[in-house]
């Protein structure tokens, strides 16, 4: 099987959606072909499939259409519900966002197969296409393998607690303000360390200097230039992004999420990360990260929190016990090395582009 890959970007989707599953399957002997800046259906030449990752634009959907004209098959990857991108999401506030959306409806239907992380989302776009598969998220222990002891916090009477994530989660970091305010209030060692956006805007003044703003994940500049949390010239931010989340040491991180149709869509891939690094979470009980838990192996390894009281239970219990803390560490590890790495995978997204190309001719 011949794969050419459009890579929409070289952030966490195009990371976790193309890179890390596609090596997987070029180390079964397929040759895959990741194409930066692809312009030109030329391009495709002789591959079977054309593997299209968020394309949301009218020349990625005609090279699209033309490389199905010429008799090969087009696979789309998605892996948010644009169509319901609340209006607290600023990427819903970009010029443009409804015609881009309207491109990927258009792709979506135009494609001979669709693969997304979840059901929910497979659901969300079949009324779009009829053959969609679901391929989940995993973590590639060679990009995470070395940081799990770096992870390992100091017994040094502070507590630290992150939050990571981008611009588009205000509603969700929203959420816990007021948990975490008690928290300090309570204890005069907890440190909030926060990594991605920059949320401390939504803390009061006078806890504002209990919180670390720690750099951006990827953001575009006053300058128009768009920056990325990793080195220069790197070209995978994600493993940067890896390291310098375990480097900060962490004894507690934080996944709240809104309980909305865009978040319900989602995958527990936080959980993975998290897991990974030995990070002991709590989790909103909401959509895929209680799904996690009650199916997906994560019961006994991550903290559950259904409203703001449960919240502060919950951090209440992790920093007060080292013990606690240490059994969901191992507890999360050990899911994410038994059930969620990329090999774990590997068959299902194997079997989506197979069934892609035994559906028939082209449309």
């Amino acid at each position: 099987m011949k794969i050419v890959v459009a890579l929409a970007n070289h952030h966490g989707s195009g990371y976790h959606r193309a890179l890390v599953p596609l090596r997987g399957l070029a180390a079964r002997g397929h040759a895959v072909t990741l194409s930066i800046g692809l312009s030109d259906p030329a391009q495709l030449e002789g591959a079977d499939i054309f593997y299209l990752p968020i394309a949301q634009n009218e020349r990625m959907y005609e090279i699209a259409a033309a490389h199905r004209a010429a008799g090969g098959r087009v696979v789309y990857e998605i892996d948010d519900d644009y169509r319901a991108t609340p209006l607290s999401n600023p990427g819903a506030r970009f010029p443009g966002f409804a015609e881009r959306v309207a491109w990927m409806n258009r792709t979506i239907a135009l494609a001979d197969g669709v693969i997304v992380a979840t059901p929910t989302l497979a659901a969300a776009y079949s009324d779009l296409n009829e053959q969609i598969f679901v391929c989940r998220n995993t973590i590639d222990p060679v990009d995470t393998a070395c940081f799990y002891g770096l992870g390992e916090p100091p017994m040094d009477g502070e507590i630290r607690i992150a939050w990571a994530g981008s611009e588009s989660h205000g509603l969700d970091v929203a959420e816990i303000v007021g948990p975490l305010t008690r928290i300090f209030d309570t204890y005069a060692n907890v440190r909030l360390l926060i990594v991605g956006a920059d949320f401390r805007r939504l803390f009061p003044l006078r806890y504002r200097e209990r919180i670390a703003f720690l750099g951006h994940t990827f953001y575009t500049g006053d300058d128009g230039m768009v920056r990325e949390f990793c080195y220069p010239n790197e070209l995978w931010p994600v493993v940067r992004y890896y390291q310098a989340l375990a480097s900060l040491r962490l004894h507690v991180g934080l996944a709240p999420l809104t309980d909305n149709p865009f978040n319900r869509s989602k995958s527990f891939l936080k959980l993975l990360e998290y897991g990974a690094l030995g990070i002991p979470t709590i989790a909103s009980a909401v959509g895929p990260y209680l799904e996690y838990v009650e199916r997906h192996g994560g019961e006994g390894s991550v903290l559950l929190a259904r409203d703001a009281d449960d919240w502060e239970r919950r951090l209440t219990e992790l920093i007060d016990s080292g013990l606690v803390r240490e059994r969901l560490r191992r507890a999360n590890r050990a899911n994410v090395l038994h059930n969620h790495l990329v090999y774990h995978q590997t068959d299902a997204w194997e079997a989506a582009l197979e069934a892609v190309l035994s559906i028939g001719a082209p449309r």
